[in-house]
């Protein structure tokens, strides 16, 4: 594991409640970094930072904030501004597995600015003190689906492809600058990501079985971190090397199959 210490003593984390997030956080404590928690579940956050300062003896600030709101950005800049935020993870968002010309227009805006939007806006908000510092670490949590083609995730398929080719450009521009960055790429994972989605509990266990868990997920981004530009767990090379080497409309037709289940309603689907 990487020494974390070096980005400082503060770390930031949004969607800390649950999933991923919150593995980030119980992760980056346990290395001694306080941490910023972020997300629109103030009761779960108060809790996780009761466990971490318990657990760690670390400090812990919550931040309550809808992060789908444009304006969630600079709030949270705001409330930090005291701070000297070494580590970034901006790891907040949600799916939405549905044929598009059903898609929900207000949903599918809320899903753009959460996963593109927001963590643009507060990395460019938090980056420049880093490189004040000449120092700093930057993880921007994608997705498999933003390497590859995603039929019935069409939408969430291209916020998580912004968001590698964000890390992955910002990499190049901050490599010499004594700031590190990542883009994390998950596969399936056992979070609430389907739940939240609509699918029922029952499903979404079965579809999660065989599935990583978050904290090895975001214990991997935390080991490659300043090594890499991506990385992903197993489950994620495997789709990505099939969508460099296969035809991309045989690609697109693969992924088509495989992603019918995801959806809430399959009926009719070719």
């Amino acid at each position: 594991m990487n020494d974390l210490k070096r980005y400082g003593e503060w770390a930031l984390i949004t969607g800390a409640s649950a999933g991923i997030g919150k593995a980030f956080a119980e992760a980056i404590a346990a290395q001694g970094l306080n941490c910023v928690l972020v997300a629109r579940r103030l009761d779960r956050l108060q809790e996780l930072a009761g466990e971490l300062q318990s657990r760690h003896g670390v400090e812990c600030r919550c931040v309550k904030e809808d992060l789908a709101d444009p304006a969630s950005a600079q709030r949270v800049a705001d409330a930090v501004g005291d701070l000297e935020v070494g580590l970034l993870v901006n790891n907040a968002g949600f799916g939405y597995a549905w044929r598009f010309e059903d898609s929900e227009p207000a949903r599918m805006a809320d899903m753009i600015t959460l996963n593109c939007l927001t963590p643009a806006l507060l990395t460019r908000l938090l980056v420049p003190g880093m490189v004040k510092r000449r120092n700093g670490g930057i993880i921007l949590v994608g997705s498999v689906l933003g390497v590859i083609p995603s039929p019935y995730q069409s939408v969430y398929g291209a916020t998580k492809a912004f968001d590698v080719a964000l890390a992955e450009s910002l990499f190049g521009e901050y490599e010499t600058s004594g700031i590190d960055v990542l883009a994390l790429c998950p596969s399936t994972t056992r979070t609430e990501f389907f739940v939240a989605d609509g699918m029922s509990e029952a499903r979404a266990k079965r579809i999660t079985a065989w599935a990583d868990r978050p904290e090895d997920v975001a214990g991997l981004a935390l080991r490659y971190l300043g090594r890499k530009s991506r990385v992903g767990p197993w489950a994620y090379v495997g789709p990505a090397l099939l969508a460099r080497v296969l035809p991309r409309k045989w690609s697109i037709r693969l992924v088509r199959r495989f992603m019918k289940p995801y959806l809430r309603k399959d009926e009719g689907v070719p």
